[in-house]
């Protein structure tokens, strides 16, 4: 513990509460977009491996916290098949964050921001059919993000919000796809030597302000409901893609 706290300043350490806290908020008003936050701004001063397994291991916490609330109503179909090729496309992703500089990997996770929030943007009114095409498709790609830049968001996001009827299904949906994915993906991060004691010290060090964050977030949602919540979330999320992207551009 002694040479992690001489490793970090306390300007570092603040930077990582701030994120959390504001990438959390945005989680829990939304339903998502933790990792979309997290991951592109962890990249500025954490190398692509310390930010996937951080944003990971925080999402798979808090999500423990909260399993009884949402896992009970479960939509098996289709999660099963979604986290079933998730799974494939994590161990495939994994691989190819082991050849990612961190310029690139800062260029395609906020790429994949940017992507995601288009897709919500201009595909809000194409209604995604729920099918073993779409559904197997989604799944792999989520999964392949997931274990390249520890965000499967983009295409699982776009395809609950297309798909589901409501709201609610759509966010019960995405809160179990998000705690499998971050399950699975530590689980592949672990067989590929990606965890160590350094991710765990990073990680009891973030998350009391994920669970600040979270509660935060909740507050913000009964107080002003759900009517400006997807507007909130596309337009913080394409501020920080397009900021990532350039930084990775032009430094």
């Amino acid at each position: 513990m002694a040479e992690f706290i001489q490793n970090i300043t306390f300007a570092e350490a603040s930077i990582i509460w701030v994120v959390v806290i504001l990438a959390a908020v945005l989680r829990s008003f939304t339903g998502f977009g933790f990792a979309l936050a997290a991951v592109p701004a962890f990249s500025l001063f954490l190398s692509p491996t310390q930010a996937v397994v951080l944003v990971s291991l925080l999402t798979l916490a808090i999500n423990l916290f909260y399993t009884r609330n949402y896992l009970t109503n479960a939509p098996l179909n289709p999660l099963v098949p979604l986290v079933a090729t998730a799974i494939i496309g994590t161990i495939i992703g994994t691989q190819l964050i082991k050849s990612i500089s961190v310029e690139k990997f800062q260029f395609w996770a906020g790429c994949s921001v940017i992507a995601g929030c288009l897709g919500m943007i201009f595909l809000r009114k194409i209604r995604i059919p729920v099918n073993n095409f779409t559904t197997y498709l989604t799944g792999l790609l989520s999964g392949i993000m997931n274990g390249s830049l520890a965000i499967p968001g983009p295409p699982i996001i776009i395809y609950a919000l297309q798909s589901q009827s409501t709201l609610d299904k759509s966010r019960i949906l995405l809160m179990n796809f998000f705690f499998a994915s971050a399950f699975i993906a530590l689980i592949s991060y672990g067989f590929a030597g990606f965890v160590t004691m350094q991710s765990l010290w990073f990680f009891l060090m973030a998350f009391p302000a994920m669970l600040i964050g979270d509660r935060l977030g909740f507050y913000l949602f009964n107080q002003y409901g759900s009517a400006f919540y997807r507007t909130i979330a596309i337009s913080c999320l394409l501020v920080i893609g397009i900021l990532i992207t350039l930084k990775s551009i032009l430094y």
